[in-house]
């Protein structure tokens, strides 16, 4: 009866609903400050039941306690399913040299739910550009402080703009110019200074990666096989995908072989389509 009470309570929080009294309290809570719903219960009860003690004997009191405890457990366990996380947050000059080596890992040794996988010393070199390519690169971002500044106050400008009443077309089109002719700059300096592209905050080339914030690379490559099928990239990038392999991140060379909707001038593509549709295709974007 107990473990329903929160039980109860956790679903019609779930739900977005309110049972009234303290809900909306304790969901501002814990959206702001992180304060879980049940814990909030727990303490605002003892708090009250503590006020009436006086008047009720201590088997009453500790039985009140004792049920609030269970049904406030009951709760946060309901809200969150049993499935508790924790969150790092790494502050790093070789973020994708560690993400890269946390990801493989993760992937070999497999470790228990709710445990972090130690990431050993040697693992985390080589780097993909190397140690001296990152100093090059804190270097050139030293050197270019001021146009790195000029361009989130460009930034700054454009999202005022945008979040105004009334925004204007004109002022938001010519910001948005200005930005982009600073981050040309910016690329420019870069590859002056021999740079890999990605590393000079912008860069387009087939190295480029991609993240994204959904994992459906998998249905995607089953539509692009259906498109494609004697795309053995395609067919390989699908294969992997089966053996629970992570597609995040990709790159841009890698999108552009398996991709569809980056293969609209591809001949096999092209060539597939018309098969299916029985009649010529000359437009890439029909």
């Amino acid at each position: 009866m107990v473990v329903d009470l929160g039980i109860g309570g956790g679903l019609i929080l779930r739900s977005a609903g309110s049972a009234g009294g303290l809900d909306i309290i304790a969901v501002i809570l814990n959206k702001y400050y992180n304060i879980g719903v049940g814990k909030f219960f727990m303490a605002f009860n003892c708090v009250l039941f503590a006020f009436v003690l006086a008047k009720y004997s201590a088997d009453i009191f500790v039985a009140s306690i004792l049920l609030v405890f269970i049904a406030s457990k009951a709760l946060d366990f309901f809200l969150t399913f049993f499935n508790q996380r924790k969150v790092v947050y790494v502050i790093s000059d070789h973020s994708q040299c560690i993400a890269q080596k946390v990801v493989a890992q993760d992937s070999q040794d497999s470790p228990a739910e709710g445990v972090v996988a130690p990431v050993k010393a040697e693992m985390m070199a080589p780097c993909p550009y190397g140690e001296e390519v990152f100093a090059k690169r804190q270097a050139f971002m030293t050197e270019n402080r001021e146009l790195r500044k000029q361009i989130a106050m460009k930034k700054a400008e454009i999202d005022a703009l945008m979040h105004a009443e009334s925004p204007d077309a004109q002022l938001v089109a010519k910001a948005t110019g200005e930005l982009f002719d600073l981050k040309t700059d910016m690329q420019a300096k870069a590859q002056e200074v021999g740079l890999p592209p990605r590393m000079g905050k912008g860069g387009t080339g087939d190295t480029t990666e991609v993240y994204f914030g959904h994992e459906y690379t998998g249905k995607n490559m089953e539509f692009a096989a259906l498109m494609e099928p004697q795309n053995i990239a395609i067919q390989e990038r699908a294969e992997g995908l089966r053996r629970q392999e992570m597609s995040t991140p990709s790159t841009l060379a890698l999108e552009k072989e398996t991709n569809p909707f980056l293969r609209c001038n591809s001949s096999s593509l092209v060539q597939s389509l018309q098969e299916r549709e029985g009649k010529v295709l000359t437009d890439p974007l029909a």
